[in-house]
């Protein structure tokens, strides 16, 4: 058994899998009459499209049976909300055991299709008990114990998120009059309330669009975007992602004392040269003082730096009202900064230590 379990977390649809089933019913093993929502471990004995007969080698070999609706689905999480999702899942626990029932009867339920998804024969793997009718063989699911996985797996990824600023990759298949409905990194499906997503544009120039099913299948449908995972509920099995939250847990990492950063030069002003970051959708100001060791007049300021020209600077401490970055420390000599060649020179030396 213990080989099977190795093999079986090898193969298991999510990585990790095996912390995740930590947080699950034990593994019940032993020659005893199973049990309504424990875990069985088991081997596909024989399958078609109605389903699969599963040997149950955590209950003594007993045999169990799984309709092809609790076969492995992509869809694990599910996007219902509320009462409306309570309904619908009686709905097919209920449909699901009738289909159960017209199976050990030999009857073929009409509902049934051709291209169902078919276990393959030998297949091993963990199902979840749905039902243990006394004298018949128990309904087993291997979706409900998928989702669960996937459900501890998300909330793994929200715990990242909080600590560890950490975002990930999502891709839009989907909306709803609420929001977008995403696939995160290949495990399971999760919303996206329309106020979560970011703004379009960087700077000042960044702006709030009216989300309409128009422009959402125009510039969001089947595009990935880098969201942070900032719910997750077990009882309603719902996943929460926002984009705005990931762009702010990405500054957040970037926007640290002392990091290299890139830029380009969006004006240059009495007090400075205003910079637009490249890794955040950030202003900062290079102040005169800090551009070079050499005592700059403000005249030649106006003169050495042109919009759209790169930069690489240091962050200095981060302010509340605004970004200061500086160039003094990246001079081999006093005024390097003061010659554009010498300058761009001094920025691609130092451009293996941009941050972002």
């Amino acid at each position: 058994l213990t080989i099977i379990m190795n093999d079986f977390q090898e193969r298991a649809p999510c990585v990790h899998a095996s912390a995740a089933v930590q947080q699950l019913p034990k593994l019940q093993q032993g020659r005893h009459a199973p049990v309504a929502n424990d875990i069985a471990y088991g081997v596909v004995q024989f399958s078609n499209p109605q389903g699969a007969r599963i040997e149950l080698l955590s209950h003594g070999g007993i045999t169990g049976y799984m309709p092809r609706d609790y076969n492995p689905n992509a869809s694990f999480v599910r996007m219902d909300m509320g009462s409306q999702r309570e309904q619908q899942q009686q709905h097919r626990n209920s449909r699901v055991l009738s289909r159960w029932q017209h199976t050990q009867a030999g009857m073929r339920d009409p509902r049934d299709s051709e291209d169902a998804v078919v276990l393959p024969r030998g297949h091993s793997r963990a199902f979840k008990i749905v039902a243990a009718p006394p004298g018949r063989p128990p309904l087993l699911s291997a979706v409900d114990y998928d989702k669960a996985i996937i459900l501890k797996r998300m909330h793994q990824l929200m715990e990242m998120s909080q600590q560890d600023h950490q975002t990930f990759t999502a891709r839009v298949i989907g909306y709803n009059p609420g929001g977008l409905i995403l696939t995160l990194l290949g495990y399971g499906q999760a919303f996206m309330p329309l106020s979560c997503i970011a703004l379009r544009g960087k700077g000042r120039a960044a702006m709030k669009m009216q989300w309409t099913s128009e422009s959402i299948e125009r510039h969001l449908l089947g595009q990935a975007m880098e969201v942070a995972v900032t719910a997750v509920s077990f009882e309603k099995e719902t996943v929460v992602v926002s984009e705005r939250a990931a762009r702010e847990l990405h500054a957040k990492r970037v926007l640290v004392a002392g990091h290299m950063l890139e830029g380009t030069v969006k004006a240059v002003v009495r007090r400075g040269v205003v910079v637009q970051l490249t890794a955040v959708s950030h202003e900062a100001l290079l102040p005169s003082e800090r551009i070079s060791q050499q005592i700059v007049p403000e005249p030649h300021v106006q003169g050495s730096f042109t919009p759209g020209e790169r930069i690489v600077s240091l962050l200095l401490k981060p302010e509340e009202r605004q970004l200061r970055l500086s160039t003094l420390e990246l001079e081999q000599q006093p005024g390097d900064m003061l010659s554009s060649e010498l300058r761009a020179k001094r920025f691609q030396a130092m451009e293996r230590y941009v941050v972002g």
